[in-house]
């Protein structure tokens, strides 16, 4: 016989071997893994029931569509930090729980592309878990509108001060808009004396020369003639003083016409500006509960099937173990009585 089949032969016998121990042993086998199985049944039966209360919440922002991440991280890192769970814990007795847990042990989870915070706790009074979450959800929300309020509170400060800025500008086109109109009266009446003196002017220019067509034949009227030019020389120089009081009042009118345009494209800014200030703050949004406290329908612990299923493993294994280990033990014994090797 060469060595391989020999080696073959060896490792058939020790197959056999195997097989045998183990059909020896089946009832210390299957009994030990069924005693197993057994008491791993009656520990989850009679193990505490664990559920899942979960709530969602979604934390304020001050501009759409942004600030979502920061107040989510910051949220969910203070959560974490257990900075809430030595006050919920001591406010537990105002709360009338039924189970009144010495540790209290929050999961927090942001959901991919969301806005909102998914807060979960384990245990086992459903009720007692709601309280819990709600108290949680009170506390973040108190510092929620602080913040808020603040933000808010600063927004309508800036509108304040812009609206104090509009009022101002009001009343200065309205001291303006009556300037121009006083200067518009005095211009009409200015222009009103201008036409007098000017027809004044040509119904003496008409007698002068009525005069003066008479002067060849008698002297006073050639003298009255000249008191007719003196007198029209003279309303031509009120007529000048006239128009150049016209001329002064229109330069004065077109500036404060010009101060008035800046005014009111001062106004038409300042009026954006609060336009823009109080769209930022209806954009705020405080703090919102999206999913009330509740619990699953079933229990998260005890997995029973699970741990039956673990416990009838591990009982085969270790009765397979002890099997061998029993079998070993047993033809040391036969060693040390007859002499022959143990196989």
């Amino acid at each position: 016989m060469t060595d391989t089949d020999m080696r073959y032969d060896e490792d058939e016998i020790e197959l056999m071997d195997i097989f045998l121990v183990l059909w020896k042993k089946k009832i210390l086998i299957i009994g030990g893994t069924l005693i197993c199985i057994i008491f791993a049944a009656i520990y989850s039966l009679y193990s505490p029931k664990i559920y899942q209360v979960q709530m969602k919440i979604r934390p304020g922002y001050v501009k759409l569509g942004s600030g979502y991440l920061e107040a989510l991280v910051y949220i969910k890192g203070k959560i974490d930090a257990n900075i809430y769970d030595e006050e919920i814990i001591r406010e537990i007795p105002a709360l009338g729980l039924k189970q009144k847990p010495d540790d209290i042990d929050f999961k927090v989870s942001i959901p991919k592309n969301s806005d909102i915070l998914d807060i979960t706790l384990d245990i086992s009074d459903v009720e007692s878990g709601k309280k819990i979450l709600q108290h949680l959800y009170s506390l973040i929300l108190k510092e929620d509108n602080i913040l808020m309020e603040g933000i808010i509170n600063a927004y309508d400060q800036e509108i304040g001060l812009e609206k104090i800025k509009l009022d101002e500008n009001s009343l200065i086109a309205k001291s303006k808009l009556l300037e121009l109109g006083n200067i518009d009266q005095r211009i009409a009446s200015l222009e009103d004396m201008v036409a007098d003196a000017k027809a004044n002017s040509e119904i003496l220019v008409i007698e002068q020369r009525k005069i003066a067509a008479l002067a060849g034949k008698k002297d006073e009227k050639s003298l009255e003639a000249l008191l007719y030019i003196d007198t029209i020389q003279g309303d031509l120089s009120v007529v000048n003083n006239f128009m150049n009081a016209i001329n002064t009042a229109l330069q004065k009118w077109e500036v404060i016409k010009k101060d008035r345009d800046l005014l009111v494209v001062e106004k038409n800014k300042i009026s954006k500006t609060i336009l823009k200030i109080e769209i930022l703050k209806s954009q705020v949004s405080k703090m919102t509960m999206v999913l009330a406290p509740k619990s699953g329908e079933y229990p998260i612990k005890p997995k029973k099937r699970l741990i039956v299923m673990l416990a009838g493993i591990a009982g085969l294994f270790l009765m397979v173990m002890t099997a061998f280990l029993l079998e070993y033990v047993s033809n040391y014994q036969k060693k040390n009585i007859s002499g022959d090797p143990v196989i």
